[in-house]
């Protein structure tokens, strides 16, 4: 390089003050010379008079030039660009939306925050003065937290998403003696009557008449009001030893591969003990002869194969059990024992329907197993193992019986993963135990998951609907796997058998997918009460909304298969809950789709029949559940036979009433059934991407799992587009309200 130039650029720094035209000169000098070594920014807030002369502003009020000017600084804010939320831009969208419709928009459906004062300061963009005084630090942190305040938003227009079975006021039904009963957000209870009551009130223009619907606690009478006075059972008459160890191993075969009611080693000792002298009355006074009539009861209830009396099989043992109870107080004295006592007074009582009392029972034994300890990692050499290895049994029967009840009930849950951190059992005896207790636990947690991210409290999401979908699939992604290889469930092979246990497992895995994805079956619905042509525009808008319908709708259709291949092997349970469940769930949805689009249930007639079928041996084995279940679907089925414009549906329907329904000749469903199957695997074959060939229902019509790389395909299916889809339906439609 030159000396002369080199001297001439060192010298620059130092020369006097020019004039505004030379410094432009200068600049433009400097800025066009390719040997310089650094260009100086412009400020991004140059006040006009600086901008004007194309000179460098410092951007302070009043800038360095006008101030040795001694001339007026003046800024024009609007032409400065400024960076603000998705959210805000939305919520101006939304207040536009809301002018040219004629509709006043009210702040609480554009911002959800306290006061209009306070909605004005976050939505409005800072001022100069404010940027200015901000640091680095607390503008980053001004950032983040408007987008996580969009982010909460998460609608086009700013008006929250809602899940429509957990938004607004809450709902009651009322029964036919003016009980007023909660409908809970995730309750398979409450999103059935919810279905019933709006068909009914949008087709017959009424209220949907109570008097014979099935409400908590009227399923079965068990002849007794509560009192010690009252029960008509004073000393039940004790089986002999062996038809008592007959009932144990019943209970043992329903009950113990997943769920601890007893331990069998004290317990058994003690039986052998009452049997030898059954007059002692130290022993009929004691907890082990509570929990004794218990299992009674239970023994008694499974080996009952046909029941039509309106007091279930061992009431008679459960009453008086449940007459001798203690008090908590006496519980506390021996409180592995009362948990053990107080899950089978849970179950029994969830067996009966009612689910608000068995709720509560198992949150005792929930705090008695907190307070002794047994949710956290316990000194096997301080308490002993025998205790220690007992107590991680009870514990983990507690938490399942806990979740699965919370989520029927559709309330929040009574304790965080978080702050549990108890190991498994070690089931030394048999490790499949503890394999099969591990898959329970972890589709527990995708319930509470589901309740929580899907299920919230006013119905408002941490982020946009679908976006908590996905989540929570990838959730389900995460146990599939593990699921299909260590409990695969072969329905199609004719020469081993199925087990009962892995059935158990695939059907919570599916009743996790339904949980997740039946919000949908619900806005759709109401998009189709509202009109066809509203319904097939919106479906056919958004195809990942579409496979996620049909998701559920194939998760339905799996469970009937899995009831069905149980039916048939005689291991189908007509007492415990979970079966009567998961018919009742995936039927309700089965009735629904084809309303919303015909095309989702191929042979939709034929599947009815399967359901309705194996509703009917649960009744005829003395499930008043059953029958109840049974005498509401076909309301819905009826109601939505008069629905306008769905000719397929009607047919289909009047066809499956007439036939099944008045005739009671449930088999003439099933006279071709190669077609049904065929139609089933159309389904299939139809899905597009990502669901199209998930091989979920083969050739066959054998149920398989979904894979977890097809689970996570539709997850990742899940983007921006179909969130604002979704926002732009919910808000336009207005179906979150009422």
């Amino acid at each position: 390089m030159p000396r002369s130039q080199h001297s001439r650029r060192a010298s620059r720094p130092s020369q006097p003050e020019t004039s505004p035209g030379d410094v432009a000169s200068s600049t433009g000098r400097a800025v066009g010379s390719s040997s310089l070594g650094r260009v100086t920014k412009r400020s991004t807030n140059a006040c006009s008079r600086c901008r004007r002369q194309k000179i460098r502003c410092s951007g302070l009020i009043p800038c360095d030039a006008c101030t040795k000017r001694k001339l007026p600084c003046e800024i024009n804010d609007s032409e400065q660009k400024i960076l603000v939320t998705r959210g805000y831009i939305e919520e101006l969208q939304a207040r536009i939306a809301a002018l040219e419709g004629n509709k006043p928009a009210a702040a609480s459906d554009i911002l959800d925050f306290g006061s209009d004062v306070e909605a004005e300061t976050q939505s409005r963009p800072p001022s100069r003065k404010q940027r200015r005084r901000s640091s680095p630090s607390s503008a980053h942190r001004a950032a983040s937290e408007g987008i996580e305040s969009s982010s909460q938003q998460d609608s086009l227009g700013g008006n929250p998403l809602r899940n429509p079975l957990s938004s607004g006021q809450s709902t009651f039904s009322i029964s036919a003696d003016g009980k007023a009963f909660y409908l809970g957000t995730s309750s398979n209870w409450s999103f059935a009557r919810r279905i019933l009551s709006m068909i009914h009130e949008f087709i017959l223009k009424s209220p949907l008449p109570t008097a014979d619907l099935l409400f908590d606690g009227q399923a079965y009478d068990l002849g007794w009001e509560g009192s010690a006075r009252m029960t008509p059972y004073d000393s039940p008459a004790m089986p002999a030893l062996d038809y008592a160890i007959y009932l144990i191993n019943a209970v043992n075969f329903h009950c113990a591969q997943v769920l601890h009611l007893f331990d069998e080693k004290s317990f058994m000792s003690s039986l052998y003990e009452f049997y030898r002298n059954q007059q002692a009355e130290h022993v009929k006074r004691s907890l082990w002869y509570v929990h004794f009539l218990l299992i009674l009861a239970f023994g008694k209830a499974f080996v009952t194969k046909r029941n039509l009396a309106k007091r279930p099989p061992g009431a008679e043992y459960f009453v008086k059990a449940y007459e001798l109870l203690p008090d908590v107080i006496t519980l506390w004295k021996d409180p592995i024992v009362s948990c053990e006592i107080l899950c089978c007074v849970a179950l029994y009582l969830q067996s009966l329907d009612n689910r608000l009392a068995a709720h509560n029972i198992i949150g005792q034994a929930m705090r008695i197993a907190l307070g002794q300890g047994m949710h956290t990692n316990m000194p096997g050499g301080l308490l002993g193992e025998d205790v220690v290895e007992r107590s991680r049994r009870v514990w983990w029967t507690i938490y399942v019986l806990d979740r699965e009840m919370t989520s029927l009930l559709g309330l929040p849950q009574s304790i965080n993963d978080r702050d549990i951190y108890p190991e498994l059992p070690k089931f030394e005896e048999s490790p499949h135990r503890r394999a099969a207790l591990e898959m329970e636990i972890r589709l527990s947690r995708v319930i509470a998951t589901i309740n929580k991210e899907i299920y919230q409290p006013d119905g408002k999401l941490n982020s946009r609907f679908l976006t908590s979908t996905k989540h929570v699939l990838e959730d389900v992604a995460a146990v599939s796997g593990q699921l299909q290889q260590s409990f695969p469930l072969q329905l199609d092979n004719s020469v081993a058998g199925v087990s009962r246990t892995a059935a158990n497992l695939h059907l919570l895995y599916y009743q996790c997918i339904v949980l997740a994805t039946r919000p949908l079956i619900f806005c759709f619905l109401q998009f189709r009460l509202e009109s066809a042509e509203l319904c097939a525009r919106k479906l056919s808008s958004s195809q990942t909304v579409r496979n996620l319908i049909q998701m559920c709708i194939d998760s339905s259709l799996q469970m009937v298969i899995i009831l069905e291949s149980l039916q048939s092997q005689g291991l189908l349970e007509s007492f415990l809950p979970f079966d009567i469940q998961s018919l009742f769930i995936s039927t309700v949805n089965l009735s629904v789709a084809p309303a919303i689009d015909s095309h989702l249930v191929e042979n939709y007639r034929f599947w009815l029949h399967k359901a309705f079928f194996i509703l009917d041996e649960m009744t005829d084995s003395g499930s008043h559940i059953a029958s109840k279940h049974k005498a509401e679907l076909t309301r819905i089925i009826e109601l939505l036979e008069t629905l306008p414009g769905d000719h397929n549906l009607q047919q289909a329907t009047m066809d499956f009433t007439s036939e099944a329904m008045a005739s009671g000749n449930i088999s003439a469903a099933f006279a071709q059934p190669e077609d049904a199957l065929h139609g089933c695997i159309n389904v299939m074959q139809a899905l597009p991407t990502p669901i199209s060939g998930t091989g979920m229902i083969d050739d066959e019509g054998m149920g398989h799992l979904l894979a977890t790389s097809q689970i996570m395909d539709m997850a990742n299916s899940v983007d921006c587009g179909d969130t604002d889809w979704m926002s732009e339906a919910i808000m336009t439609h207005g179906i979150w309200q009422g």
